[in-house]
């Protein structure tokens, strides 16, 4: 009769969003990462994996004599270094008195009584010192408290941040760079040695001002004000943990990870090497911050114009399949905001945007949710109503972008860029926020203002390309009829829509997107600072 070991790693907060310091909550995510790998590791003599994540790791146990070992060595891996700040609790079904449990029935119990003693033992790590504090500013321990996260004592004083610094936040900051490129070399091991080749002598960006610093052909093709903006992608997987929930053997649990993982590391091998093939400097360090990374959640911080062919690539590369073979999605959101917002409330409005995309009663798809910051506050507290907030008559599911609809806008946009009269796209989204209150003169200036962009591309040669464009970003939308049937031909009767199917808010949606994100899409080198 099989007995099984379930750990976790709990309480993130006190790991991973403690601090606002990039290189802190990097390194708490990898730390975690590490841990159970680590563990998973010492222990391959007395447990076999069933269920390895970022932050859980299911196992079972060769045998019950082996128990002791196995706490034992967890307690050792526990006490190491930067491992020491994390807080693992653990369950196992010999010593909780459940016996004879299928797998699955055992984990979902396992997970259970973590989760009852999470909410009854120490909550964070009691790891503080004291040690000795610097000779530079030599001070009892407890006199200060850390500069980062405003709540441990401080341990150091760092003279080059001018700031007192806690044991926790010392040592992460300090293995944070080994830790990270722990995690690459693990996570791609198995990649073709050619394949890998081209990242793998590349060290990374250490801060979001060097990640978000343009290069010259970079400038030539975008405008100067997008240098110094970063863009947070955060995927969250749908039905992902109904999958888990429905893995009953020990087999379904190990295909149901090895679907993850490897289409996770698909992805990262494939944003790896187009990150190395774009730089011009082939010792350049790559822009890429992986800030989570788990079994149905990830977060990572790109440049603000690499930002929607990233998104591009994770869904064409990161495909999940279910344990019926069938295709899983995926809900992503981007945040583009500038490199010194503060990280902890862009991860959180992230993961709040991302849950926009799962409406009740619609069929999951991989959908993009974005949002344009021009200052954090810009976003409000109230996420729901935030575009009516605005002043427009939209609702999140509105401005869901469909993998199709983002490879049309990516793959098209930089034929359109130069083409497309930008005075009339901004002219048409004013008219379009007050469509309700136009007369029927400003109507006729609006369907003018259609016209002008019609014969402009149609002078350029690039008519078919719009056309198709505005067809994917209105798919599924029966208001939206096709371009140029669209034109609002209203006449000096008309007091609302026109007989053309002409619904303002439909089409609001598609020139405010376009007037939003073209900024942020691949162009050609001759479009960019100018346009």
């Amino acid at each position: 009769m099989s007995e099984y070991l379930y750990i976790q790693a709990v309480n993130l907060r006190h790991v991973i969003d403690d601090t606002e310091d990039l290189s802190t909550r990097r390194a708490g995510g990898y730390m975690l990462l590490e841990l159970l790998h680590s563990i998973a590791d010492q222990c391959k003599s007395w447990m076999q994996p069933h269920s390895l994540g970022a932050s859980q790791g299911f196992f079972e146990i060769g045998s019950v004599q082996s128990l002791q070992k196995i706490r034992d060595a967890i307690r050792d891996v526990c006490a190491q270094g930067v491992f020491r700040h994390a807080t693992l609790k653990m369950a196992d079904t010999h010593t909780a008195n459940l016996p004879g449990l299928t797998a699955g029935a055992a984990m979902r119990a396992l997970r259970a009584l973590v989760r009852q003693r999470q909410m009854q033992e120490l909550s964070f790590s009691a790891v503080f010192g004291p040690d000795p504090v610097s000779s530079e500013a030599a001070e009892p321990f407890g006199a200060h408290v850390c500069g980062f996260d405003k709540r441990r004592p401080a341990v150091r004083y760092l003279k080059n941040e001018a700031t007192w610094v806690s044991l926790a936040v010392d040592e992460r900051r300090q293995e944070g760079r080994s830790l990270r490129q722990a995690f690459y070399s693990r996570e791609l091991k198995h990649a073709d040695a050619d394949a890998g080749r081209g990242w793998q002598a590349r060290s990374f960006t250490d801060d979001l001002f060097a990640l978000t610093r343009m290069a010259p052909t970079e400038k030539r093709r975008h405008k100067p004000l997008l240098e110094g903006k970063m863009a947070l992608l955060y995927a969250d997987g749908n039905g992902f943990g109904r999958q888990a929930d429905a893995c009953e053997t020990p087999e379904d649990m190990r295909k149901w990870d090895q679907n993850i993982q490897c289409a996770r590391r698909r992805f990262l091998l494939s944003l790896l090497l187009r990150l190395a093939e774009s730089t011009e400097d082939e010792t350049a360090p790559l822009r890429l911050e992986t800030l989570m990374w788990g079994g149905d959640e990830m977060l990572l911080a790109v440049p603000a114009w690499q930002a929607l062919d990233v998104v591009r690539l994770f869904f064409q590369e990161c495909q999940v399949q279910a344990l019926d073979e069938s295709a899983l999605s995926h809900s992503v959101a981007l945040v583009i905001a500038h490199h010194n917002a503060p990280i902890g409330p862009l991860h959180r409005l992230a993961h709040d945007l991302a849950g926009q995309g799962k409406v009740p009663g619609q069929p999951a798809a991989d959908r993009l949710h974005w949002l344009v910051l021009e200052s954090f506050d810009h976003a409000g507290g109230d996420l729901p109503d935030y575009w009516q907030h605005r002043g427009l008559p939209l609702v999140w599911p509105d401005m869901a972008l469909s993998e199709q609809a983002l490879g049309s806008l990516c793959t098209r946009w930089a034929r359109l860029a130069q083409h497309v009269p930008r005075r009339n796209l901004y002219r048409v989204l004013d008219d379009l926020r007050l469509w309700s209150e136009l007369d029927a003169n400003r109507r006729r200036l609006l369907g003018r203002a259609y016209e002008n962009v019609h014969k402009a591309l149609e002078h350029a040669g690039v008519l078919a390309e719009w056309k198709e464009l505005w067809g994917s970003l209105g798919r599924g939308d029966a208001l939206i009829s096709p371009w140029p049937d669209a034109w609002p031909k209203a006449t000096a009767g008309d007091a609302g829509p026109t007989s053309l199917g002409f619904v303002a808010p439909a089409h609001l949606k598609i020139w405010l997107t376009l007037t939003e994100l073209a900024d942020y899409l691949p162009a050609s080198d001759t479009e960019g600072a100018t346009a």
